[in-house]
């Protein structure tokens, strides 16, 4: 009897082994396109947020890469977007985002007006774009700079200096459009 009870246990565990196996997931690849659909496009969205002591004291400038190679837009809103798109066939390539700030005040030793909190967002995000319109796969690169300090005691281009060593937000794209 005992031998009866142990074999019907290791049946019963067997059993359950086979179902948690087969259950758990498959061979699917996630990054596959859909049946028909190739590698059309990169569209790229640049974006920053900007908090208002920074945009009444400062230039801020955009930088990120275009058709063109790399571009430069002046951020004047708190929230600015710049969305680019290039064609398959100019893959490889390397998609960069910074930014820099001047003083509007360029006279040395030049102080805040503003106050208040001194934030600086941005965020690049790389999409891969189907022939059938739709996103194989993206990819998000961001980093911000923040300053909670920002007062009249604040040396305008010293502040300038140690934000403007922001790090450069940079994806690349192969030819075959992954990352």
């Amino acid at each position: 009897m005992k031998k009866f009870w142990n074999l019907f246990l290791a049946a019963i565990i067997l059993c359950g082994t086979a179902a948690v196996l087969t259950a758990c997931g498959g061979d699917d690849d996630d990054n596959t396109q859909p049946k028909g659909a190739t590698f059309q496009k990169v569209r790229v969205i640049y974006s920053m947020v900007v908090s208002s002591p920074i945009l009444s004291e400062f230039r801020v400038n955009s930088y990120f890469t275009d058709s063109n190679g790399s571009q430069m837009e002046t951020v004047e809103k708190a929230n600015w977007e710049k969305t680019v798109e290039f064609d398959a066939s100019k893959m490889p390539k390397t998609f960069e985002m910074y930014y820099a700030l001047a003083p509007k005040n360029r006279e040395p030793g030049a102080t805040a007006t503003a106050q208040g909190e001194a934030l600086i967002k941005y965020v690049m995000q790389v999409q891969i774009i189907n022939s059938d319109g739709t996103i194989a796969t993206s990819r998000e690169v961001h980093d911000a700079y923040m300053h909670d300090a920002f007062s009249s005691n604040t040396v305008l281009a010293e502040f300038a200096k140690d934000a403007n060593s922001c790090k450069h937000l940079t994806i690349s794209v192969t030819k075959d459009g992954t990352f």
